[in-house]
């Protein structure tokens, strides 16, 4: 049987973690800490293995079922969903290390510059911060994107 938003919002914690299962894997986990974290166990390659969605207030039962649904069409195109996250987060942060590389090189050369505002009204210290403000700005907008679709 399908578990219910009541169901979920309801579930109190015991002694011992317990799970409440929904269809397809995807279950909630109840710590006796009270946390619940919403949960999927599939198989790959003959191993059982699991990926976690998020805990209970900040993921719903929808997006929960949502992110089941996505998990589950990688593993019919043959995808273990586990690396695909692990291979996404990567790349993200090899961006973020190329962003604070290039933001460290760009504050040496702007020591000398000033600026008087931007184009938010910040004040910046000089030309080099004012540049990474803009970049972080643009970079902002297309990880948004990035990240929607």
């Amino acid at each position: 049987m399908a578990l219910t938003a009541v169901a979920v919002r309801q579930a109190k914690p015991r002694e011992k973690p317990y799970k409440l299962f929904d269809a397809r894997g995807l279950f909630l986990l109840i710590n006796p800490t009270g946390s619940k974290l919403w949960r999927i166990k599939y198989k790959y390659a003959g191993k059982e293995k699991q990926i976690s969605f998020g805990h209970f207030p900040d993921v719903s039962l929808v997006k929960a079922r949502d992110a089941r649904a996505d998990a589950r069409r990688e593993l019919t195109a043959g995808v273990n969903p586990s690396a695909a996250r692990k291979a996404f987060s990567a790349r993200l942060a090899s961006n973020a290390k190329t962003i604070c590389c290039c933001s460290s090189q760009i504050s040496g050369y702007g020591r000398r510059f000033r600026v008087s505002t931007t184009k938010k009204g910040r004040q910046p210290g000089n030309i080099a911060t004012g540049i990474v403000i803009w970049f972080s700005l643009q970079l902002g907008k297309y990880l948004h994107r990035v990240i929607a679709s």
